[in-house]
């Protein structure tokens, strides 16, 4: 009976997650009708995660009898407290805790992954939880630390993505879809390109397009807005579920290893 949890910066990337989660591994939501029952027989082993934010949001799954919670914490700066919650909830409760955490965050710069590795083994080493290495795109199993006279560890996957450029999610996305083919790859550069000469304009830059991640959402969206016009009004989700990412190599080779949760 594992309990594992994904930290991810947004609701997006809680999205993305639940459904790759659930088409490659099986991992169904306890918020559906339909697994009512089992939520209730689970309902002792799920935590509360804090949402003090509209854009922090979690959601719990099973597999079985394991059980798993994708986290939105809100943004990268509020993955501490989100990992600090983590610690919290295993030191303070005699059983059942998270053994595996799973750290996702864009790449918004050249110092992001390096920043926030080293954020995560602060605060583990804050707490008397020891990695003798955290590495990027790799399970880190943690020594052992005491908890109700218990030896217990915590196994840490950080995943800065995208791998070979900066970014968000969304320029993960685009990417992806760059793949199909040399027609599809022009019209996401086009849609990128349109997007930064409307961010060029000091209006538009300054009334819709200066708050940090922005820029990269809108150049999904124009993207959907063309190849999916139909579904312009859907709600995200609704549209993100509609491609099949599972079938796209870069989005399943950059994922693979939650496969291990």
């Amino acid at each position: 009976m594992m309990k594992s949890i994904i930290l991810c910066e947004g609701k997006t990337d809680l999205i993305l997650f639940s459904y790759y989660l659930y088409k490659v591994c099986g991992w169904k939501s306890l918020d559906k009708k339909e697994h009512k029952a089992d939520k209730k027989r689970l309902a002792n082993r799920l935590s509360t995660m804090k949402t003090s934010y509209d854009n922090q949001a979690y959601s719990w799954y099973f597999n079985n009898d394991d059980i798993l919670c994708i986290y939105a914490v809100g943004s990268n700066s509020l993955i501490v407290d989100g990992l600090q919650q983590i610690i919290d909830i295993n030191i303070n409760t005699s059983s059942d805790n998270f053994e595996k955490i799973v750290v996702i965050s864009d790449r918004d710069d050249e110092m992001t992954e390096e920043k926030i590795i080293r954020d995560i083994g602060d605060t583990f080493n804050a707490n008397n939880i020891r990695f003798g290495q955290i590495l990027h795109n790799q399970w880190n199993v943690s020594n052992e630390y005491m908890n109700m006279e218990e030896a217990l560890k915590i196994s840490l996957l950080p995943i800065i993505i995208p791998f070979e450029e900066t970014g968000t999610i969304e320029t993960f996305l685009l990417n992806c879809r760059k793949d199909i083919n040399a027609s599809e790859k022009l019209l996401v550069e086009n849609c990128n390109s349109f997007v930064n000469e409307q961010d060029s304009n000091y209006y538009v830059h300054t009334q819709y397009l200066s708050q940090r991640g922005i820029k990269p959402k809108t150049k999904l969206g124009v993207y959907f807005a063309i190849v999916s016009p139909n579904r312009t009004y859907d709600e995200g989700s609704r549209i993100l579920e509609s491609v099949p990412w599972e079938e796209y190599v870069n989005f399943r080779d950059t994922f693979e290893l939650l496969n291990g949760i």
